[in-house]
């Protein structure tokens, strides 16, 4: 059998072998665009965003309380997606709510067609909504980030420390009294945001003119204050030369406005970024 093979390559012409090598061709072509090889991926979740604002909506506590890290995703065959690799969360409306950071494991397929991951046929793109059901619960959050290597997950940041002073305006004395003694932690135990200075004057009072496009200045008011408040923040994404982050979401502007919340208080309205600086 071997022989008859071998002697009717022989007796092939030279436009025979053109043709069984644009077909092999061929073959490692739609080979190569249409296999699917299986990779270990991690993609990070966080909240979803309000359809009108666009600002963050974390999910009530009760909505994470029993997600852990360690968590596993299966299919509906029963078959391991995913793995909890770390979810960080911190208090949001006094401990209501909590904002979220979850690294997800993935056993993904890369589509080399589409140039894109993508999970039991779902593609997995940065800034698309995905609901993650762990069993018990279920999580829909927006897909923040995808990367192979851990040491990938913030390439282009730098997490550093750094010092904020916060302007707020006409607050109530004891909520700026109980700021003395704010400190906010992750779930993890980990500090990120200790005020360390809050200074206080009555606040200045005023109302518009008949056009409504002036304001009069009155005075001082007998029962409001306004506060400066220093701070150390330990959890900044800076990029180089660009913005930084604060808990991943605050951007840290001169102007911006700036919120925290431990679960006990908070602070944010009527407030604005006077300065800051990072190591």
């Amino acid at each position: 059998m071997w022989d008859v093979i071998v002697k009717r390559f022989h007796n092939l012409r030279i436009t025979d072998y053109l043709i069984l090598l644009v077909i092999l061709l061929l073959g490692v072509y739609f080979f190569a665009s249409f296999y699917k090889r299986p990779e270990s991926i991690f993609v990070d979740f966080t909240a979803m965003r309000n359809n009108y604002s666009q600002d963050l909506t974390p999910p009530e506590y009760w909505q994470l309380d029993g997600i852990k890290t360690g968590a596993t995703v299966y299919n509906p065959f029963g078959n391991k997606l995913a793995e909890l690799v770390s979810i960080e969360k911190t208090p949001w409306r006094l401990g209501t709510m909590e904002s979220v950071e979850m690294v997800m494991q993935y056993k993904a397929v890369y589509n080399n067609r589409e140039k894109v991951y993508t999970v039991d046929g779902k593609p997995l793109r940065v800034g698309d909504p995905m609901t993650v059901n762990f069993g018990s619960q279920t999580f829909t959050g927006l897909i923040r980030n995808i990367y192979k290597d851990g040491n990938d997950r913030f390439a282009g940041y730098a997490f550093k420390s750094g010092k904020l002073v916060v302007k707020l305006r006409d607050y109530d004395p004891w909520q700026i009294e109980k700021l003395k003694s704010f400190v906010l932690s992750d779930s993890n135990g980990k500090e990120i945001l200790r005020v360390t200075n809050v200074q206080s004057v009555p606040a200045n009072v005023y109302i518009s003119d008949s056009q409504s496009n002036q304001k009069i200045y009155l005075g001082k008011s007998p029962d409001k204050v306004d506060a400066t408040v220093t701070m150390e923040l330990h959890n900044v994404l800076c990029q180089s030369g660009g913005a930084c982050l604060f808990n991943y979401y605050h951007q840290l502007g001169i102007g911006n406005g700036f919120y925290a919340d431990n679960g006990q208080t908070a602070f944010g309205n009527n407030s604005s970024i006077m300065d800051f600086e990072v190591d």
